[in-house]
């Protein structure tokens, strides 16, 4: 069984998640420099994932390719 859809799926959900812990932190970034580097780190989590899940839609369509 392939199991890239199901993995992409969590991804995007955890993409999800980190841009709402996102928006919490850049409101309150004007609060201090520990607020800034949350958002900072999940900005960078996003695009490791979305580099994730790019290498599954490749895979995925070389699969049917």
């Amino acid at each position: 069984m392939d199991n890239l859809p199901l993995k992409k799926a969590k991804l995007l959900a955890e993409i999800v998640n980190i841009q709402k812990q996102a928006k919490v932190a850049a409101v309150q970034k004007n609060r201090g420099a520990h607020y800034e580097r949350q958002a900072r780190e999940a900005e960078e989590r996003v695009a490791k994932l979305r580099d994730e899940i790019a290498t599954i839609d490749a895979e995925i369509t070389a699969r049917k390719g």
